[in-house]
């Protein structure tokens, strides 16, 4: 499968500039930034992810896995 991380980055930040409190779409940027070793940025991602939606185990499991 072709990985078009760039376009994918870009689309989510346009996504987040509308509503950044669009959790799923800081789940998914954090999950690129893992894929790409980008783990700062992951971690700011899925924390801000985990933030907006406590209760989502998904997106608690993910971030537990980056720290």
């Amino acid at each position: 499968m072709l990985k078009n991380y760039a376009s994918a980055i870009s689309c989510l930040h346009q996504a987040l500039n509308i509503d950044k409190s669009n959790a799923k779409a800081f789940h998914v940027l954090g999950m690129i930034y893992v894929d790409i070793e980008d783990f700062p940025r992951a971690l700011e991602c899925l924390e801000n992810a985990t933030g907006l939606a406590p209760k989502h185990a998904e997106f608690r499991v993910s971030f537990a896995r980056v720290l």
